[in-house]
Formats: structure tokens, C-alpha cells, sequence
């Protein structure tokens, strides 16, 4: 029984023995690797799945591996393609021992355009004016951004990359493509010294207030693309009176070349009116010509304009940059009123300013003032109400304080007298003035100044008032303003 127990066992082994080799001789390989495609075309972006066939379906292995032979053109994971940047790569897929490739080939990502904007919709020029249009696309990383221009009548205007050249009177379109994509500006050419271009806020045709108003016959009035056009039968040379009065829709004027006098009421009360190009002929500006103008803004003056009217710019609280009131340099006359509540902060003085009339500066924002020795007289309520002026000089040229200059400059400390001072009138210049502190004086002989019997400073603390002299002159002072011969010191100017 032993031996064949043992008999047994060397059986089963060689049986076993016998069975694993024939199992080793019998494993399927990998006979074959296919692909679902041999080509791609992807853009860049894109993803491709690509599936691997082996055979036989039996047949063992260790997986499919993957691989690109430009990874930075196309990269793939377990048999998805993407697509990174234009050029070529070849996908390989091996089983066992057999593999199978794709080539791919990547295009460049194709953005197209989808919108185009001109900075101007609509121009309006003169002959031989260049203006310059600038076309904004996007998307900003579109493929193509070729711009293309044209002219619907290049006899009227010219463009050539965004430039467009006025050639003669007329109108025209500018065309500007991009791709499939238009946009266009419409152009008005005029002849300068017959036309008035304006913008409105409707954009609709606005008629003038008074159309008899220019000493010229109207010949049209249209309102093109951005722009409204009158046309006269002959050059103008004024704007006369109440010619657009209380228009409220103007928003923008332009006028002509040839015009000398903008006349009385020609602007009043036109509250929507945000800019005026005034031409450097221009001489007059007329009584309340821009009053309560409130929304003006950023006007310039020509040089040569020579007189400003009562009221002219009354309440234009917004027309002057940065508060600053640059007078023209050819200015004689400032009458009443004129500048009245217009939030200035500083004036630039013309050297040839004679005259500034009643209370044509009251109500203003100024801290400090230093009034031209060219203006002689300063007259009545001239700076009335300015509440925040502080400190005033005179210039030498000086004569006359006359009544209320400064009515009701309330915080106003310090003011300089000229030695050509004559006049203090025998109202106070200083009403209301009740934080003067130091006044100085400049005249050497108090008896020069007529105060008309009259006590130029009853409305000031004399406390806290001193009136500086000059060194020699202070007895004299003391002896002709007796009731101020405590506040009088000595100056050495």
C-alpha cells in the first residue's frame, strides 16, 4: 500500500507538470492593432476620441498604451486627442507587440469677429479739414482684424486708414469692414462762413427762435447723421438778437468764421447747451447773450473780442475749466453783471481791460483777487457776495473804491490800497466786511484820498482792525482819520 500511495503521488505530479506546459504553449498573443481613424483634423482646442481594436478579442496583454510623437501639438490620455497648437504629430497605440498610428494635423483656432464700433458716428467738416476715425473689434483676439475704408463719394471725402479729408461741400458716408462685419460715419463738408452746425439732444432739426435773426436768408435746415445744418444764402456776420432763445434741446453750436456780434438774448436761457465754439472774428458779446446757460462747459474766448455784455454769462455756473475765467486778450469792457454766480475761482487778467462795471463779479468762489492796474474805477457791488475771498489786491492804476465793492465778502481779512488810490466812495466799499483785519495803504498823503466825509470802514470790528501806512505818513493818517488813530500802524512798503 506504501508503494503505491507513493506511486500516487509522483502520478499527480508529472499529470501537473504535463498540464502547465501545454497551458504555456497554448497563450493567445496579439496578432493585430487597429484605430478608429488613420487621419485627424482638429483645431486648436478641440478633442478626439480615438479607440484601439486588438485582436484576436483573446489575445493577452497588458493594456494599451498611448502616445504622441509632438506632445505639444497634440497630447492624448487613454485615447483622447487634444488638439494644443497648429502643426502635425502622429498618435501610436500598442498592445503586446503590435501598434497602430494616427496622424493629426492642427489648425490654428479661427476667432471671427463679432462686432465693429467707430469712435465717431458722425462728422462734420470743413473743406480741407482732416479728422481721424478710429475702429474699435472685437473680440480683441480675433484671427483677422483687416480694416477696409471707403467712401460713398470721394469727390465730397477721402479716407485712407481712418483719415478722412473734406474736399468740397457735400455729404458723404464713410464705410469701415472688418470681415463681413460694417459700420459707418456719416460726413457733412460745409463751406465756413454760411453755415451753423449744432447738435441737439433729440437729434431732430431745431429752428432758430428769431430766423430773422442773422441778416441772411435761411436755405436750409437738416439734421444729418450727428449733425444739424443750417445753411444761409450768404455769409453771416452776426447772431442776432433772441436767434435760438430758450432753446433748451441745443446742445452744441458751432459759428461761422465771419461772425462779429453775438447778439442780446441770442443764447438765453438754452439750459441743455453744453459747448459753443466761438470764432476768433467775433468782437462782441451782447447783453445776456449766454444768461443761465447753466450746463455750458469748458468755453474758450477768441482774442479779439472787445466788449461782454450786461448778464452775458449770468449764472453759467459750469462754462469755465476749472473755474479759471481766461479773458480775451483784446478785452476793454466788462459791464454789469456779466460774470455773475459763475463759480469763478481766478481770472487771467487782458492788459488792455479799462472798464469793469456794477456788480459783474458778484457771487463768485474766489479766495484771492488781484485786480489790473488798467482798470481805474472799482465800481459799485463789483465783488458783492463773493463769501469765500479772503485776500484783495490793487494794482498800482487804481483810483476809485466806490460804494459796496465788497458788500458781504464775509470772510475778506486783507486788502491791498495802491498809492494811486484817490477815492473812497462815501458809501463803504466794505459792508458787511466784519473780518477785516489788515488794510494797507500805500498813498503817502492821506488828504489825496476823497472819502466824501464819509467813514469807508463803519462796518468793521476796530478791534481787530489795523490800517498799515506807510512809515512817515502815520501821524498824518492819525490827524485826517482821527476816529481810527488807534488801528493806524507804520508799513515800511
Amino acid at each position: 500500500m506504501k508503494i503505491f500511495a507513493k506511486l500516487s503521488t509522483v502520478l499527480c505530479f508529472l499529470l501537473a507538470l504535463i498540464i502547465g506546459c501545454t497551458e504555456k504553449e497554448t497563450q493567445v498573443e496579439v496578432s493585430s492593432v487597429s484605430l478608429n481613424t488613420a487621419t485627424i483634423e482638429m483645431v486648436e482646442g478641440e478633442t478626439f476620441s480615438l479607440m484601439a481594436t486588438v485582436l484576436p478579442k483573446d489575445a493577452e496583454y497588458d493594456g494599451v498604451t498611448w502616445a504622441s510623437s509632438n506632445a505639444s501639438v497634440a497630447s492624448v490620455n487613454s485615447g483622447t486627442v487634444t488638439a494644443l497648437k497648429e502643426g502635425t504629430a502622429t498618435i501610436t497605440a500598442s498592445a503586446g507587440e503590435k501598434s497602430a498610428t494616427c496622424s493629426v494635423k492642427v489648425s490654428a483656432r479661427i476667432i471671427a469677429v463679432t462686432s465693429i464700433t467707430l469712435d465717431k458716428t458722425g462728422l462734420s467738416m470743413q473743406v480741407g479739414d482732416t479728422e481721424t476715425l478710429t475702429v474699435s473689434i472685437k473680440p480683441n483676439d480675433a484671427t483677422d482684424k483687416t480694416v477696409t475704408w471707403s467712401s460713398s463719394d470721394e469727390l465730397v471725402v477721402k479716407v485712407a486708414d481712418g483719415k478722412v479729408t473734406a474736399l468740397k461741400a457735400g455729404q458723404a458716408k464713410i464705410t469701415t469692414t472688418v470681415g463681413n462685419i460694417a459700420t459707418s460715419c456719416d460726413v457733412v463738408v460745409y463751406q465756413s462762413d454760411n453755415v451753423i452746425i449744432y447738435t441737439t439732444t433729440d437729434k431732430k432739426v431745431l429752428k432758430p427762435y428769431n430766423e430773422d435773426a442773422f441778416g441772411s436768408a435761411i436755405v436750409s435746415n437738416t439734421y444729418v447723421g450727428d449733425v444739424g445744418i443750417i445753411t444761409f444764402e450768404k455769409p453771416i456776420t452776426f447772431i442776432g438778437n433772441m436767434a435760438f432763445y430758450k432753446q433748451s434741446k441745443l446742445q452744441s453750436i458751432v459759428i461761422p468764421d465771419t461772425v462779429l456780434t453775438v447778439g442780446e438774448k441770442s443764447f438765453c436761457t438754452c439750459t441743455g447747451l453744453l459747448s459753443v465754439k466761438l470764432p476768433q472774428s467775433l468782437t462782441s458779446i451782447d447783453d445776456y447773450a449766454f444768461c443761465e446757460c447753466s450746463s455750458m462747459k469748458a468755453l474758450t474766448f477768441p482774442d479779439n473780442v472787445l466788449k461782454i455784455g450786461e448778464f452775458a454769462f449770468y449764472s453759467c455756473e459750469n462754462a469755465f475749466e476749472d473755474n479759471t475765467l481766461m479773458l480775451p486778450k483784446k478785452l476793454q469792457t466788462i459791464l454789469d453783471h456779466a460774470f455773475y454766480g459763475c463759480r469763478l475761482r481766478d481770472i487771467v487778467w487782458p492788459d488792455d481791460l479799462k472798464f469793469i462795471d456794477n456788480s459783474a463779479f458778484c457771487n463768485n468762489d474766489f479766495e484771492e483777487i488781484t485786480v489790473p492796474g488798467s482798470v481805474t474805477d472799482i465800481n459799485a457791488f463789483t465783488f458783492q457776495g463773493c463769501k469765500l475771498l479772503r485776500k484783495v489786491e490793487l494794482n498800482e492804476g487804481v483810483i476809485k473804491l466806490t460804494k459796496n465793492s465788497f458788500w458781504s465778502c464775509l470772510k475778506l481779512s486783507m486788502i491791498s490800497l495802491p498809492s494811486s488810490l484817490k477815492s473812497l466812495d462815501d458809501s463803504t466799499p466794505f459792508s458787511d466786511c466784519n473780518l477785516l483785519k489788515d488794510v494797507y495803504i500805500k498813498v503817502i498823503d492821506p488828504s489825496k484820498i476823497d472819502t466824501y466825509g464819509s467813514d469807508p470802514f463803519e462796518d468793521c470790528d476796530k478791534n481787530l482792525l489795523s490800517i498799515w501806512v506807510p512809515m512817515e505818513s502815520v501821524e498824518a493818517y492819525k490827524e485826517k482819520w482821527n476816529t481810527y488813530k488807534d488801528n493806524i500802524k507804520g508799513y515800511d512798503f
